[in-house]
């Protein structure tokens, strides 16, 4: 679904308002969306490590950003996922379990050194791409649409020339509690498919 694509769910509500102008307000409504609740959730492509350093990059969809990886393996075994600071730590203290971080959701930092050409397979949460989107996951519109549409109406309706206040406090409201109900669900199901154990220090 085309940022445009989104003109039968807001012009009814913001009469006149440029199409490129629609397009922008689209494309940080669907980013606001998935980034708050997880809902894009994809298996990036598998990548090899080089056995020389502890880092690979991730293999990033086209027009689409890193919200936060969810989950790792290593040729098929889990690898824990664990903050930076935590991670940090864990190289201090010369941690021998596999465990791993990315300090910029583009690279991550897998730990003991791998050998050459163990795969990694990621799990992680998308959103569109600020500068490079032109479109939303057809999965995400089709269930979303109207939830994302209300935003859009809401901060078009925030701007001085097209304006109306009551209808963008009105719309943000709704907004902000489809997005905590869809958040939360979302939550649920992430924590329920995997219950995850602490890397014992040493």
């Amino acid at each position: 679904m085309r940022w445009r694509d989104f003109e039968p769910y807001v012009l009814p509500y913001v009469s006149g308002c440029p199409v490129p102008v629609l397009e922008h307000h689209a494309r940080l409504a669907a980013i606001d969306w998935c980034r708050k609740t997880l809902v894009l959730q994809r298996e990036l492509d598998e990548v090899l490590t080089d056995g020389e350093t502890n880092q690979v990059s991730f293999d990033i969809p086209t027009g689409m950003q890193i919200v936060r990886p969810l989950e790792v393996t290593l040729d098929g075994r889990e690898c824990t996922l664990v903050t930076p600071k935590l991670g940090r730590s864990y190289n201090r203290t010369y941690c021998q379990q596999d465990y791993c971080y990315t300090d910029d959701n583009a690279t991550l930092n897998v730990y003991p050194l791998q050998p050459i050409d163990v795969p990694v397979v990621v799990v992680a949460a998308l959103m569109p791409a600020l500068d490079t989107s032109v479109s939303i996951d057809p999965d995400v519109a089709g269930e979303y649409a109207n939830d994302i549409a209300l935003r859009i109406i809401a901060s078009i309706s925030a701007l001085p020339d097209i304006g109306n206040r009551q209808q963008a406090i009105d719309k943000e409201a709704e907004y902000l509690a489809r997005r905590m109900t869809v958040a939360a669900k979302v939550s649920r199901g992430t924590a329920a498919a995997k219950l995850r154990t602490p890397l014992k220090t040493f």
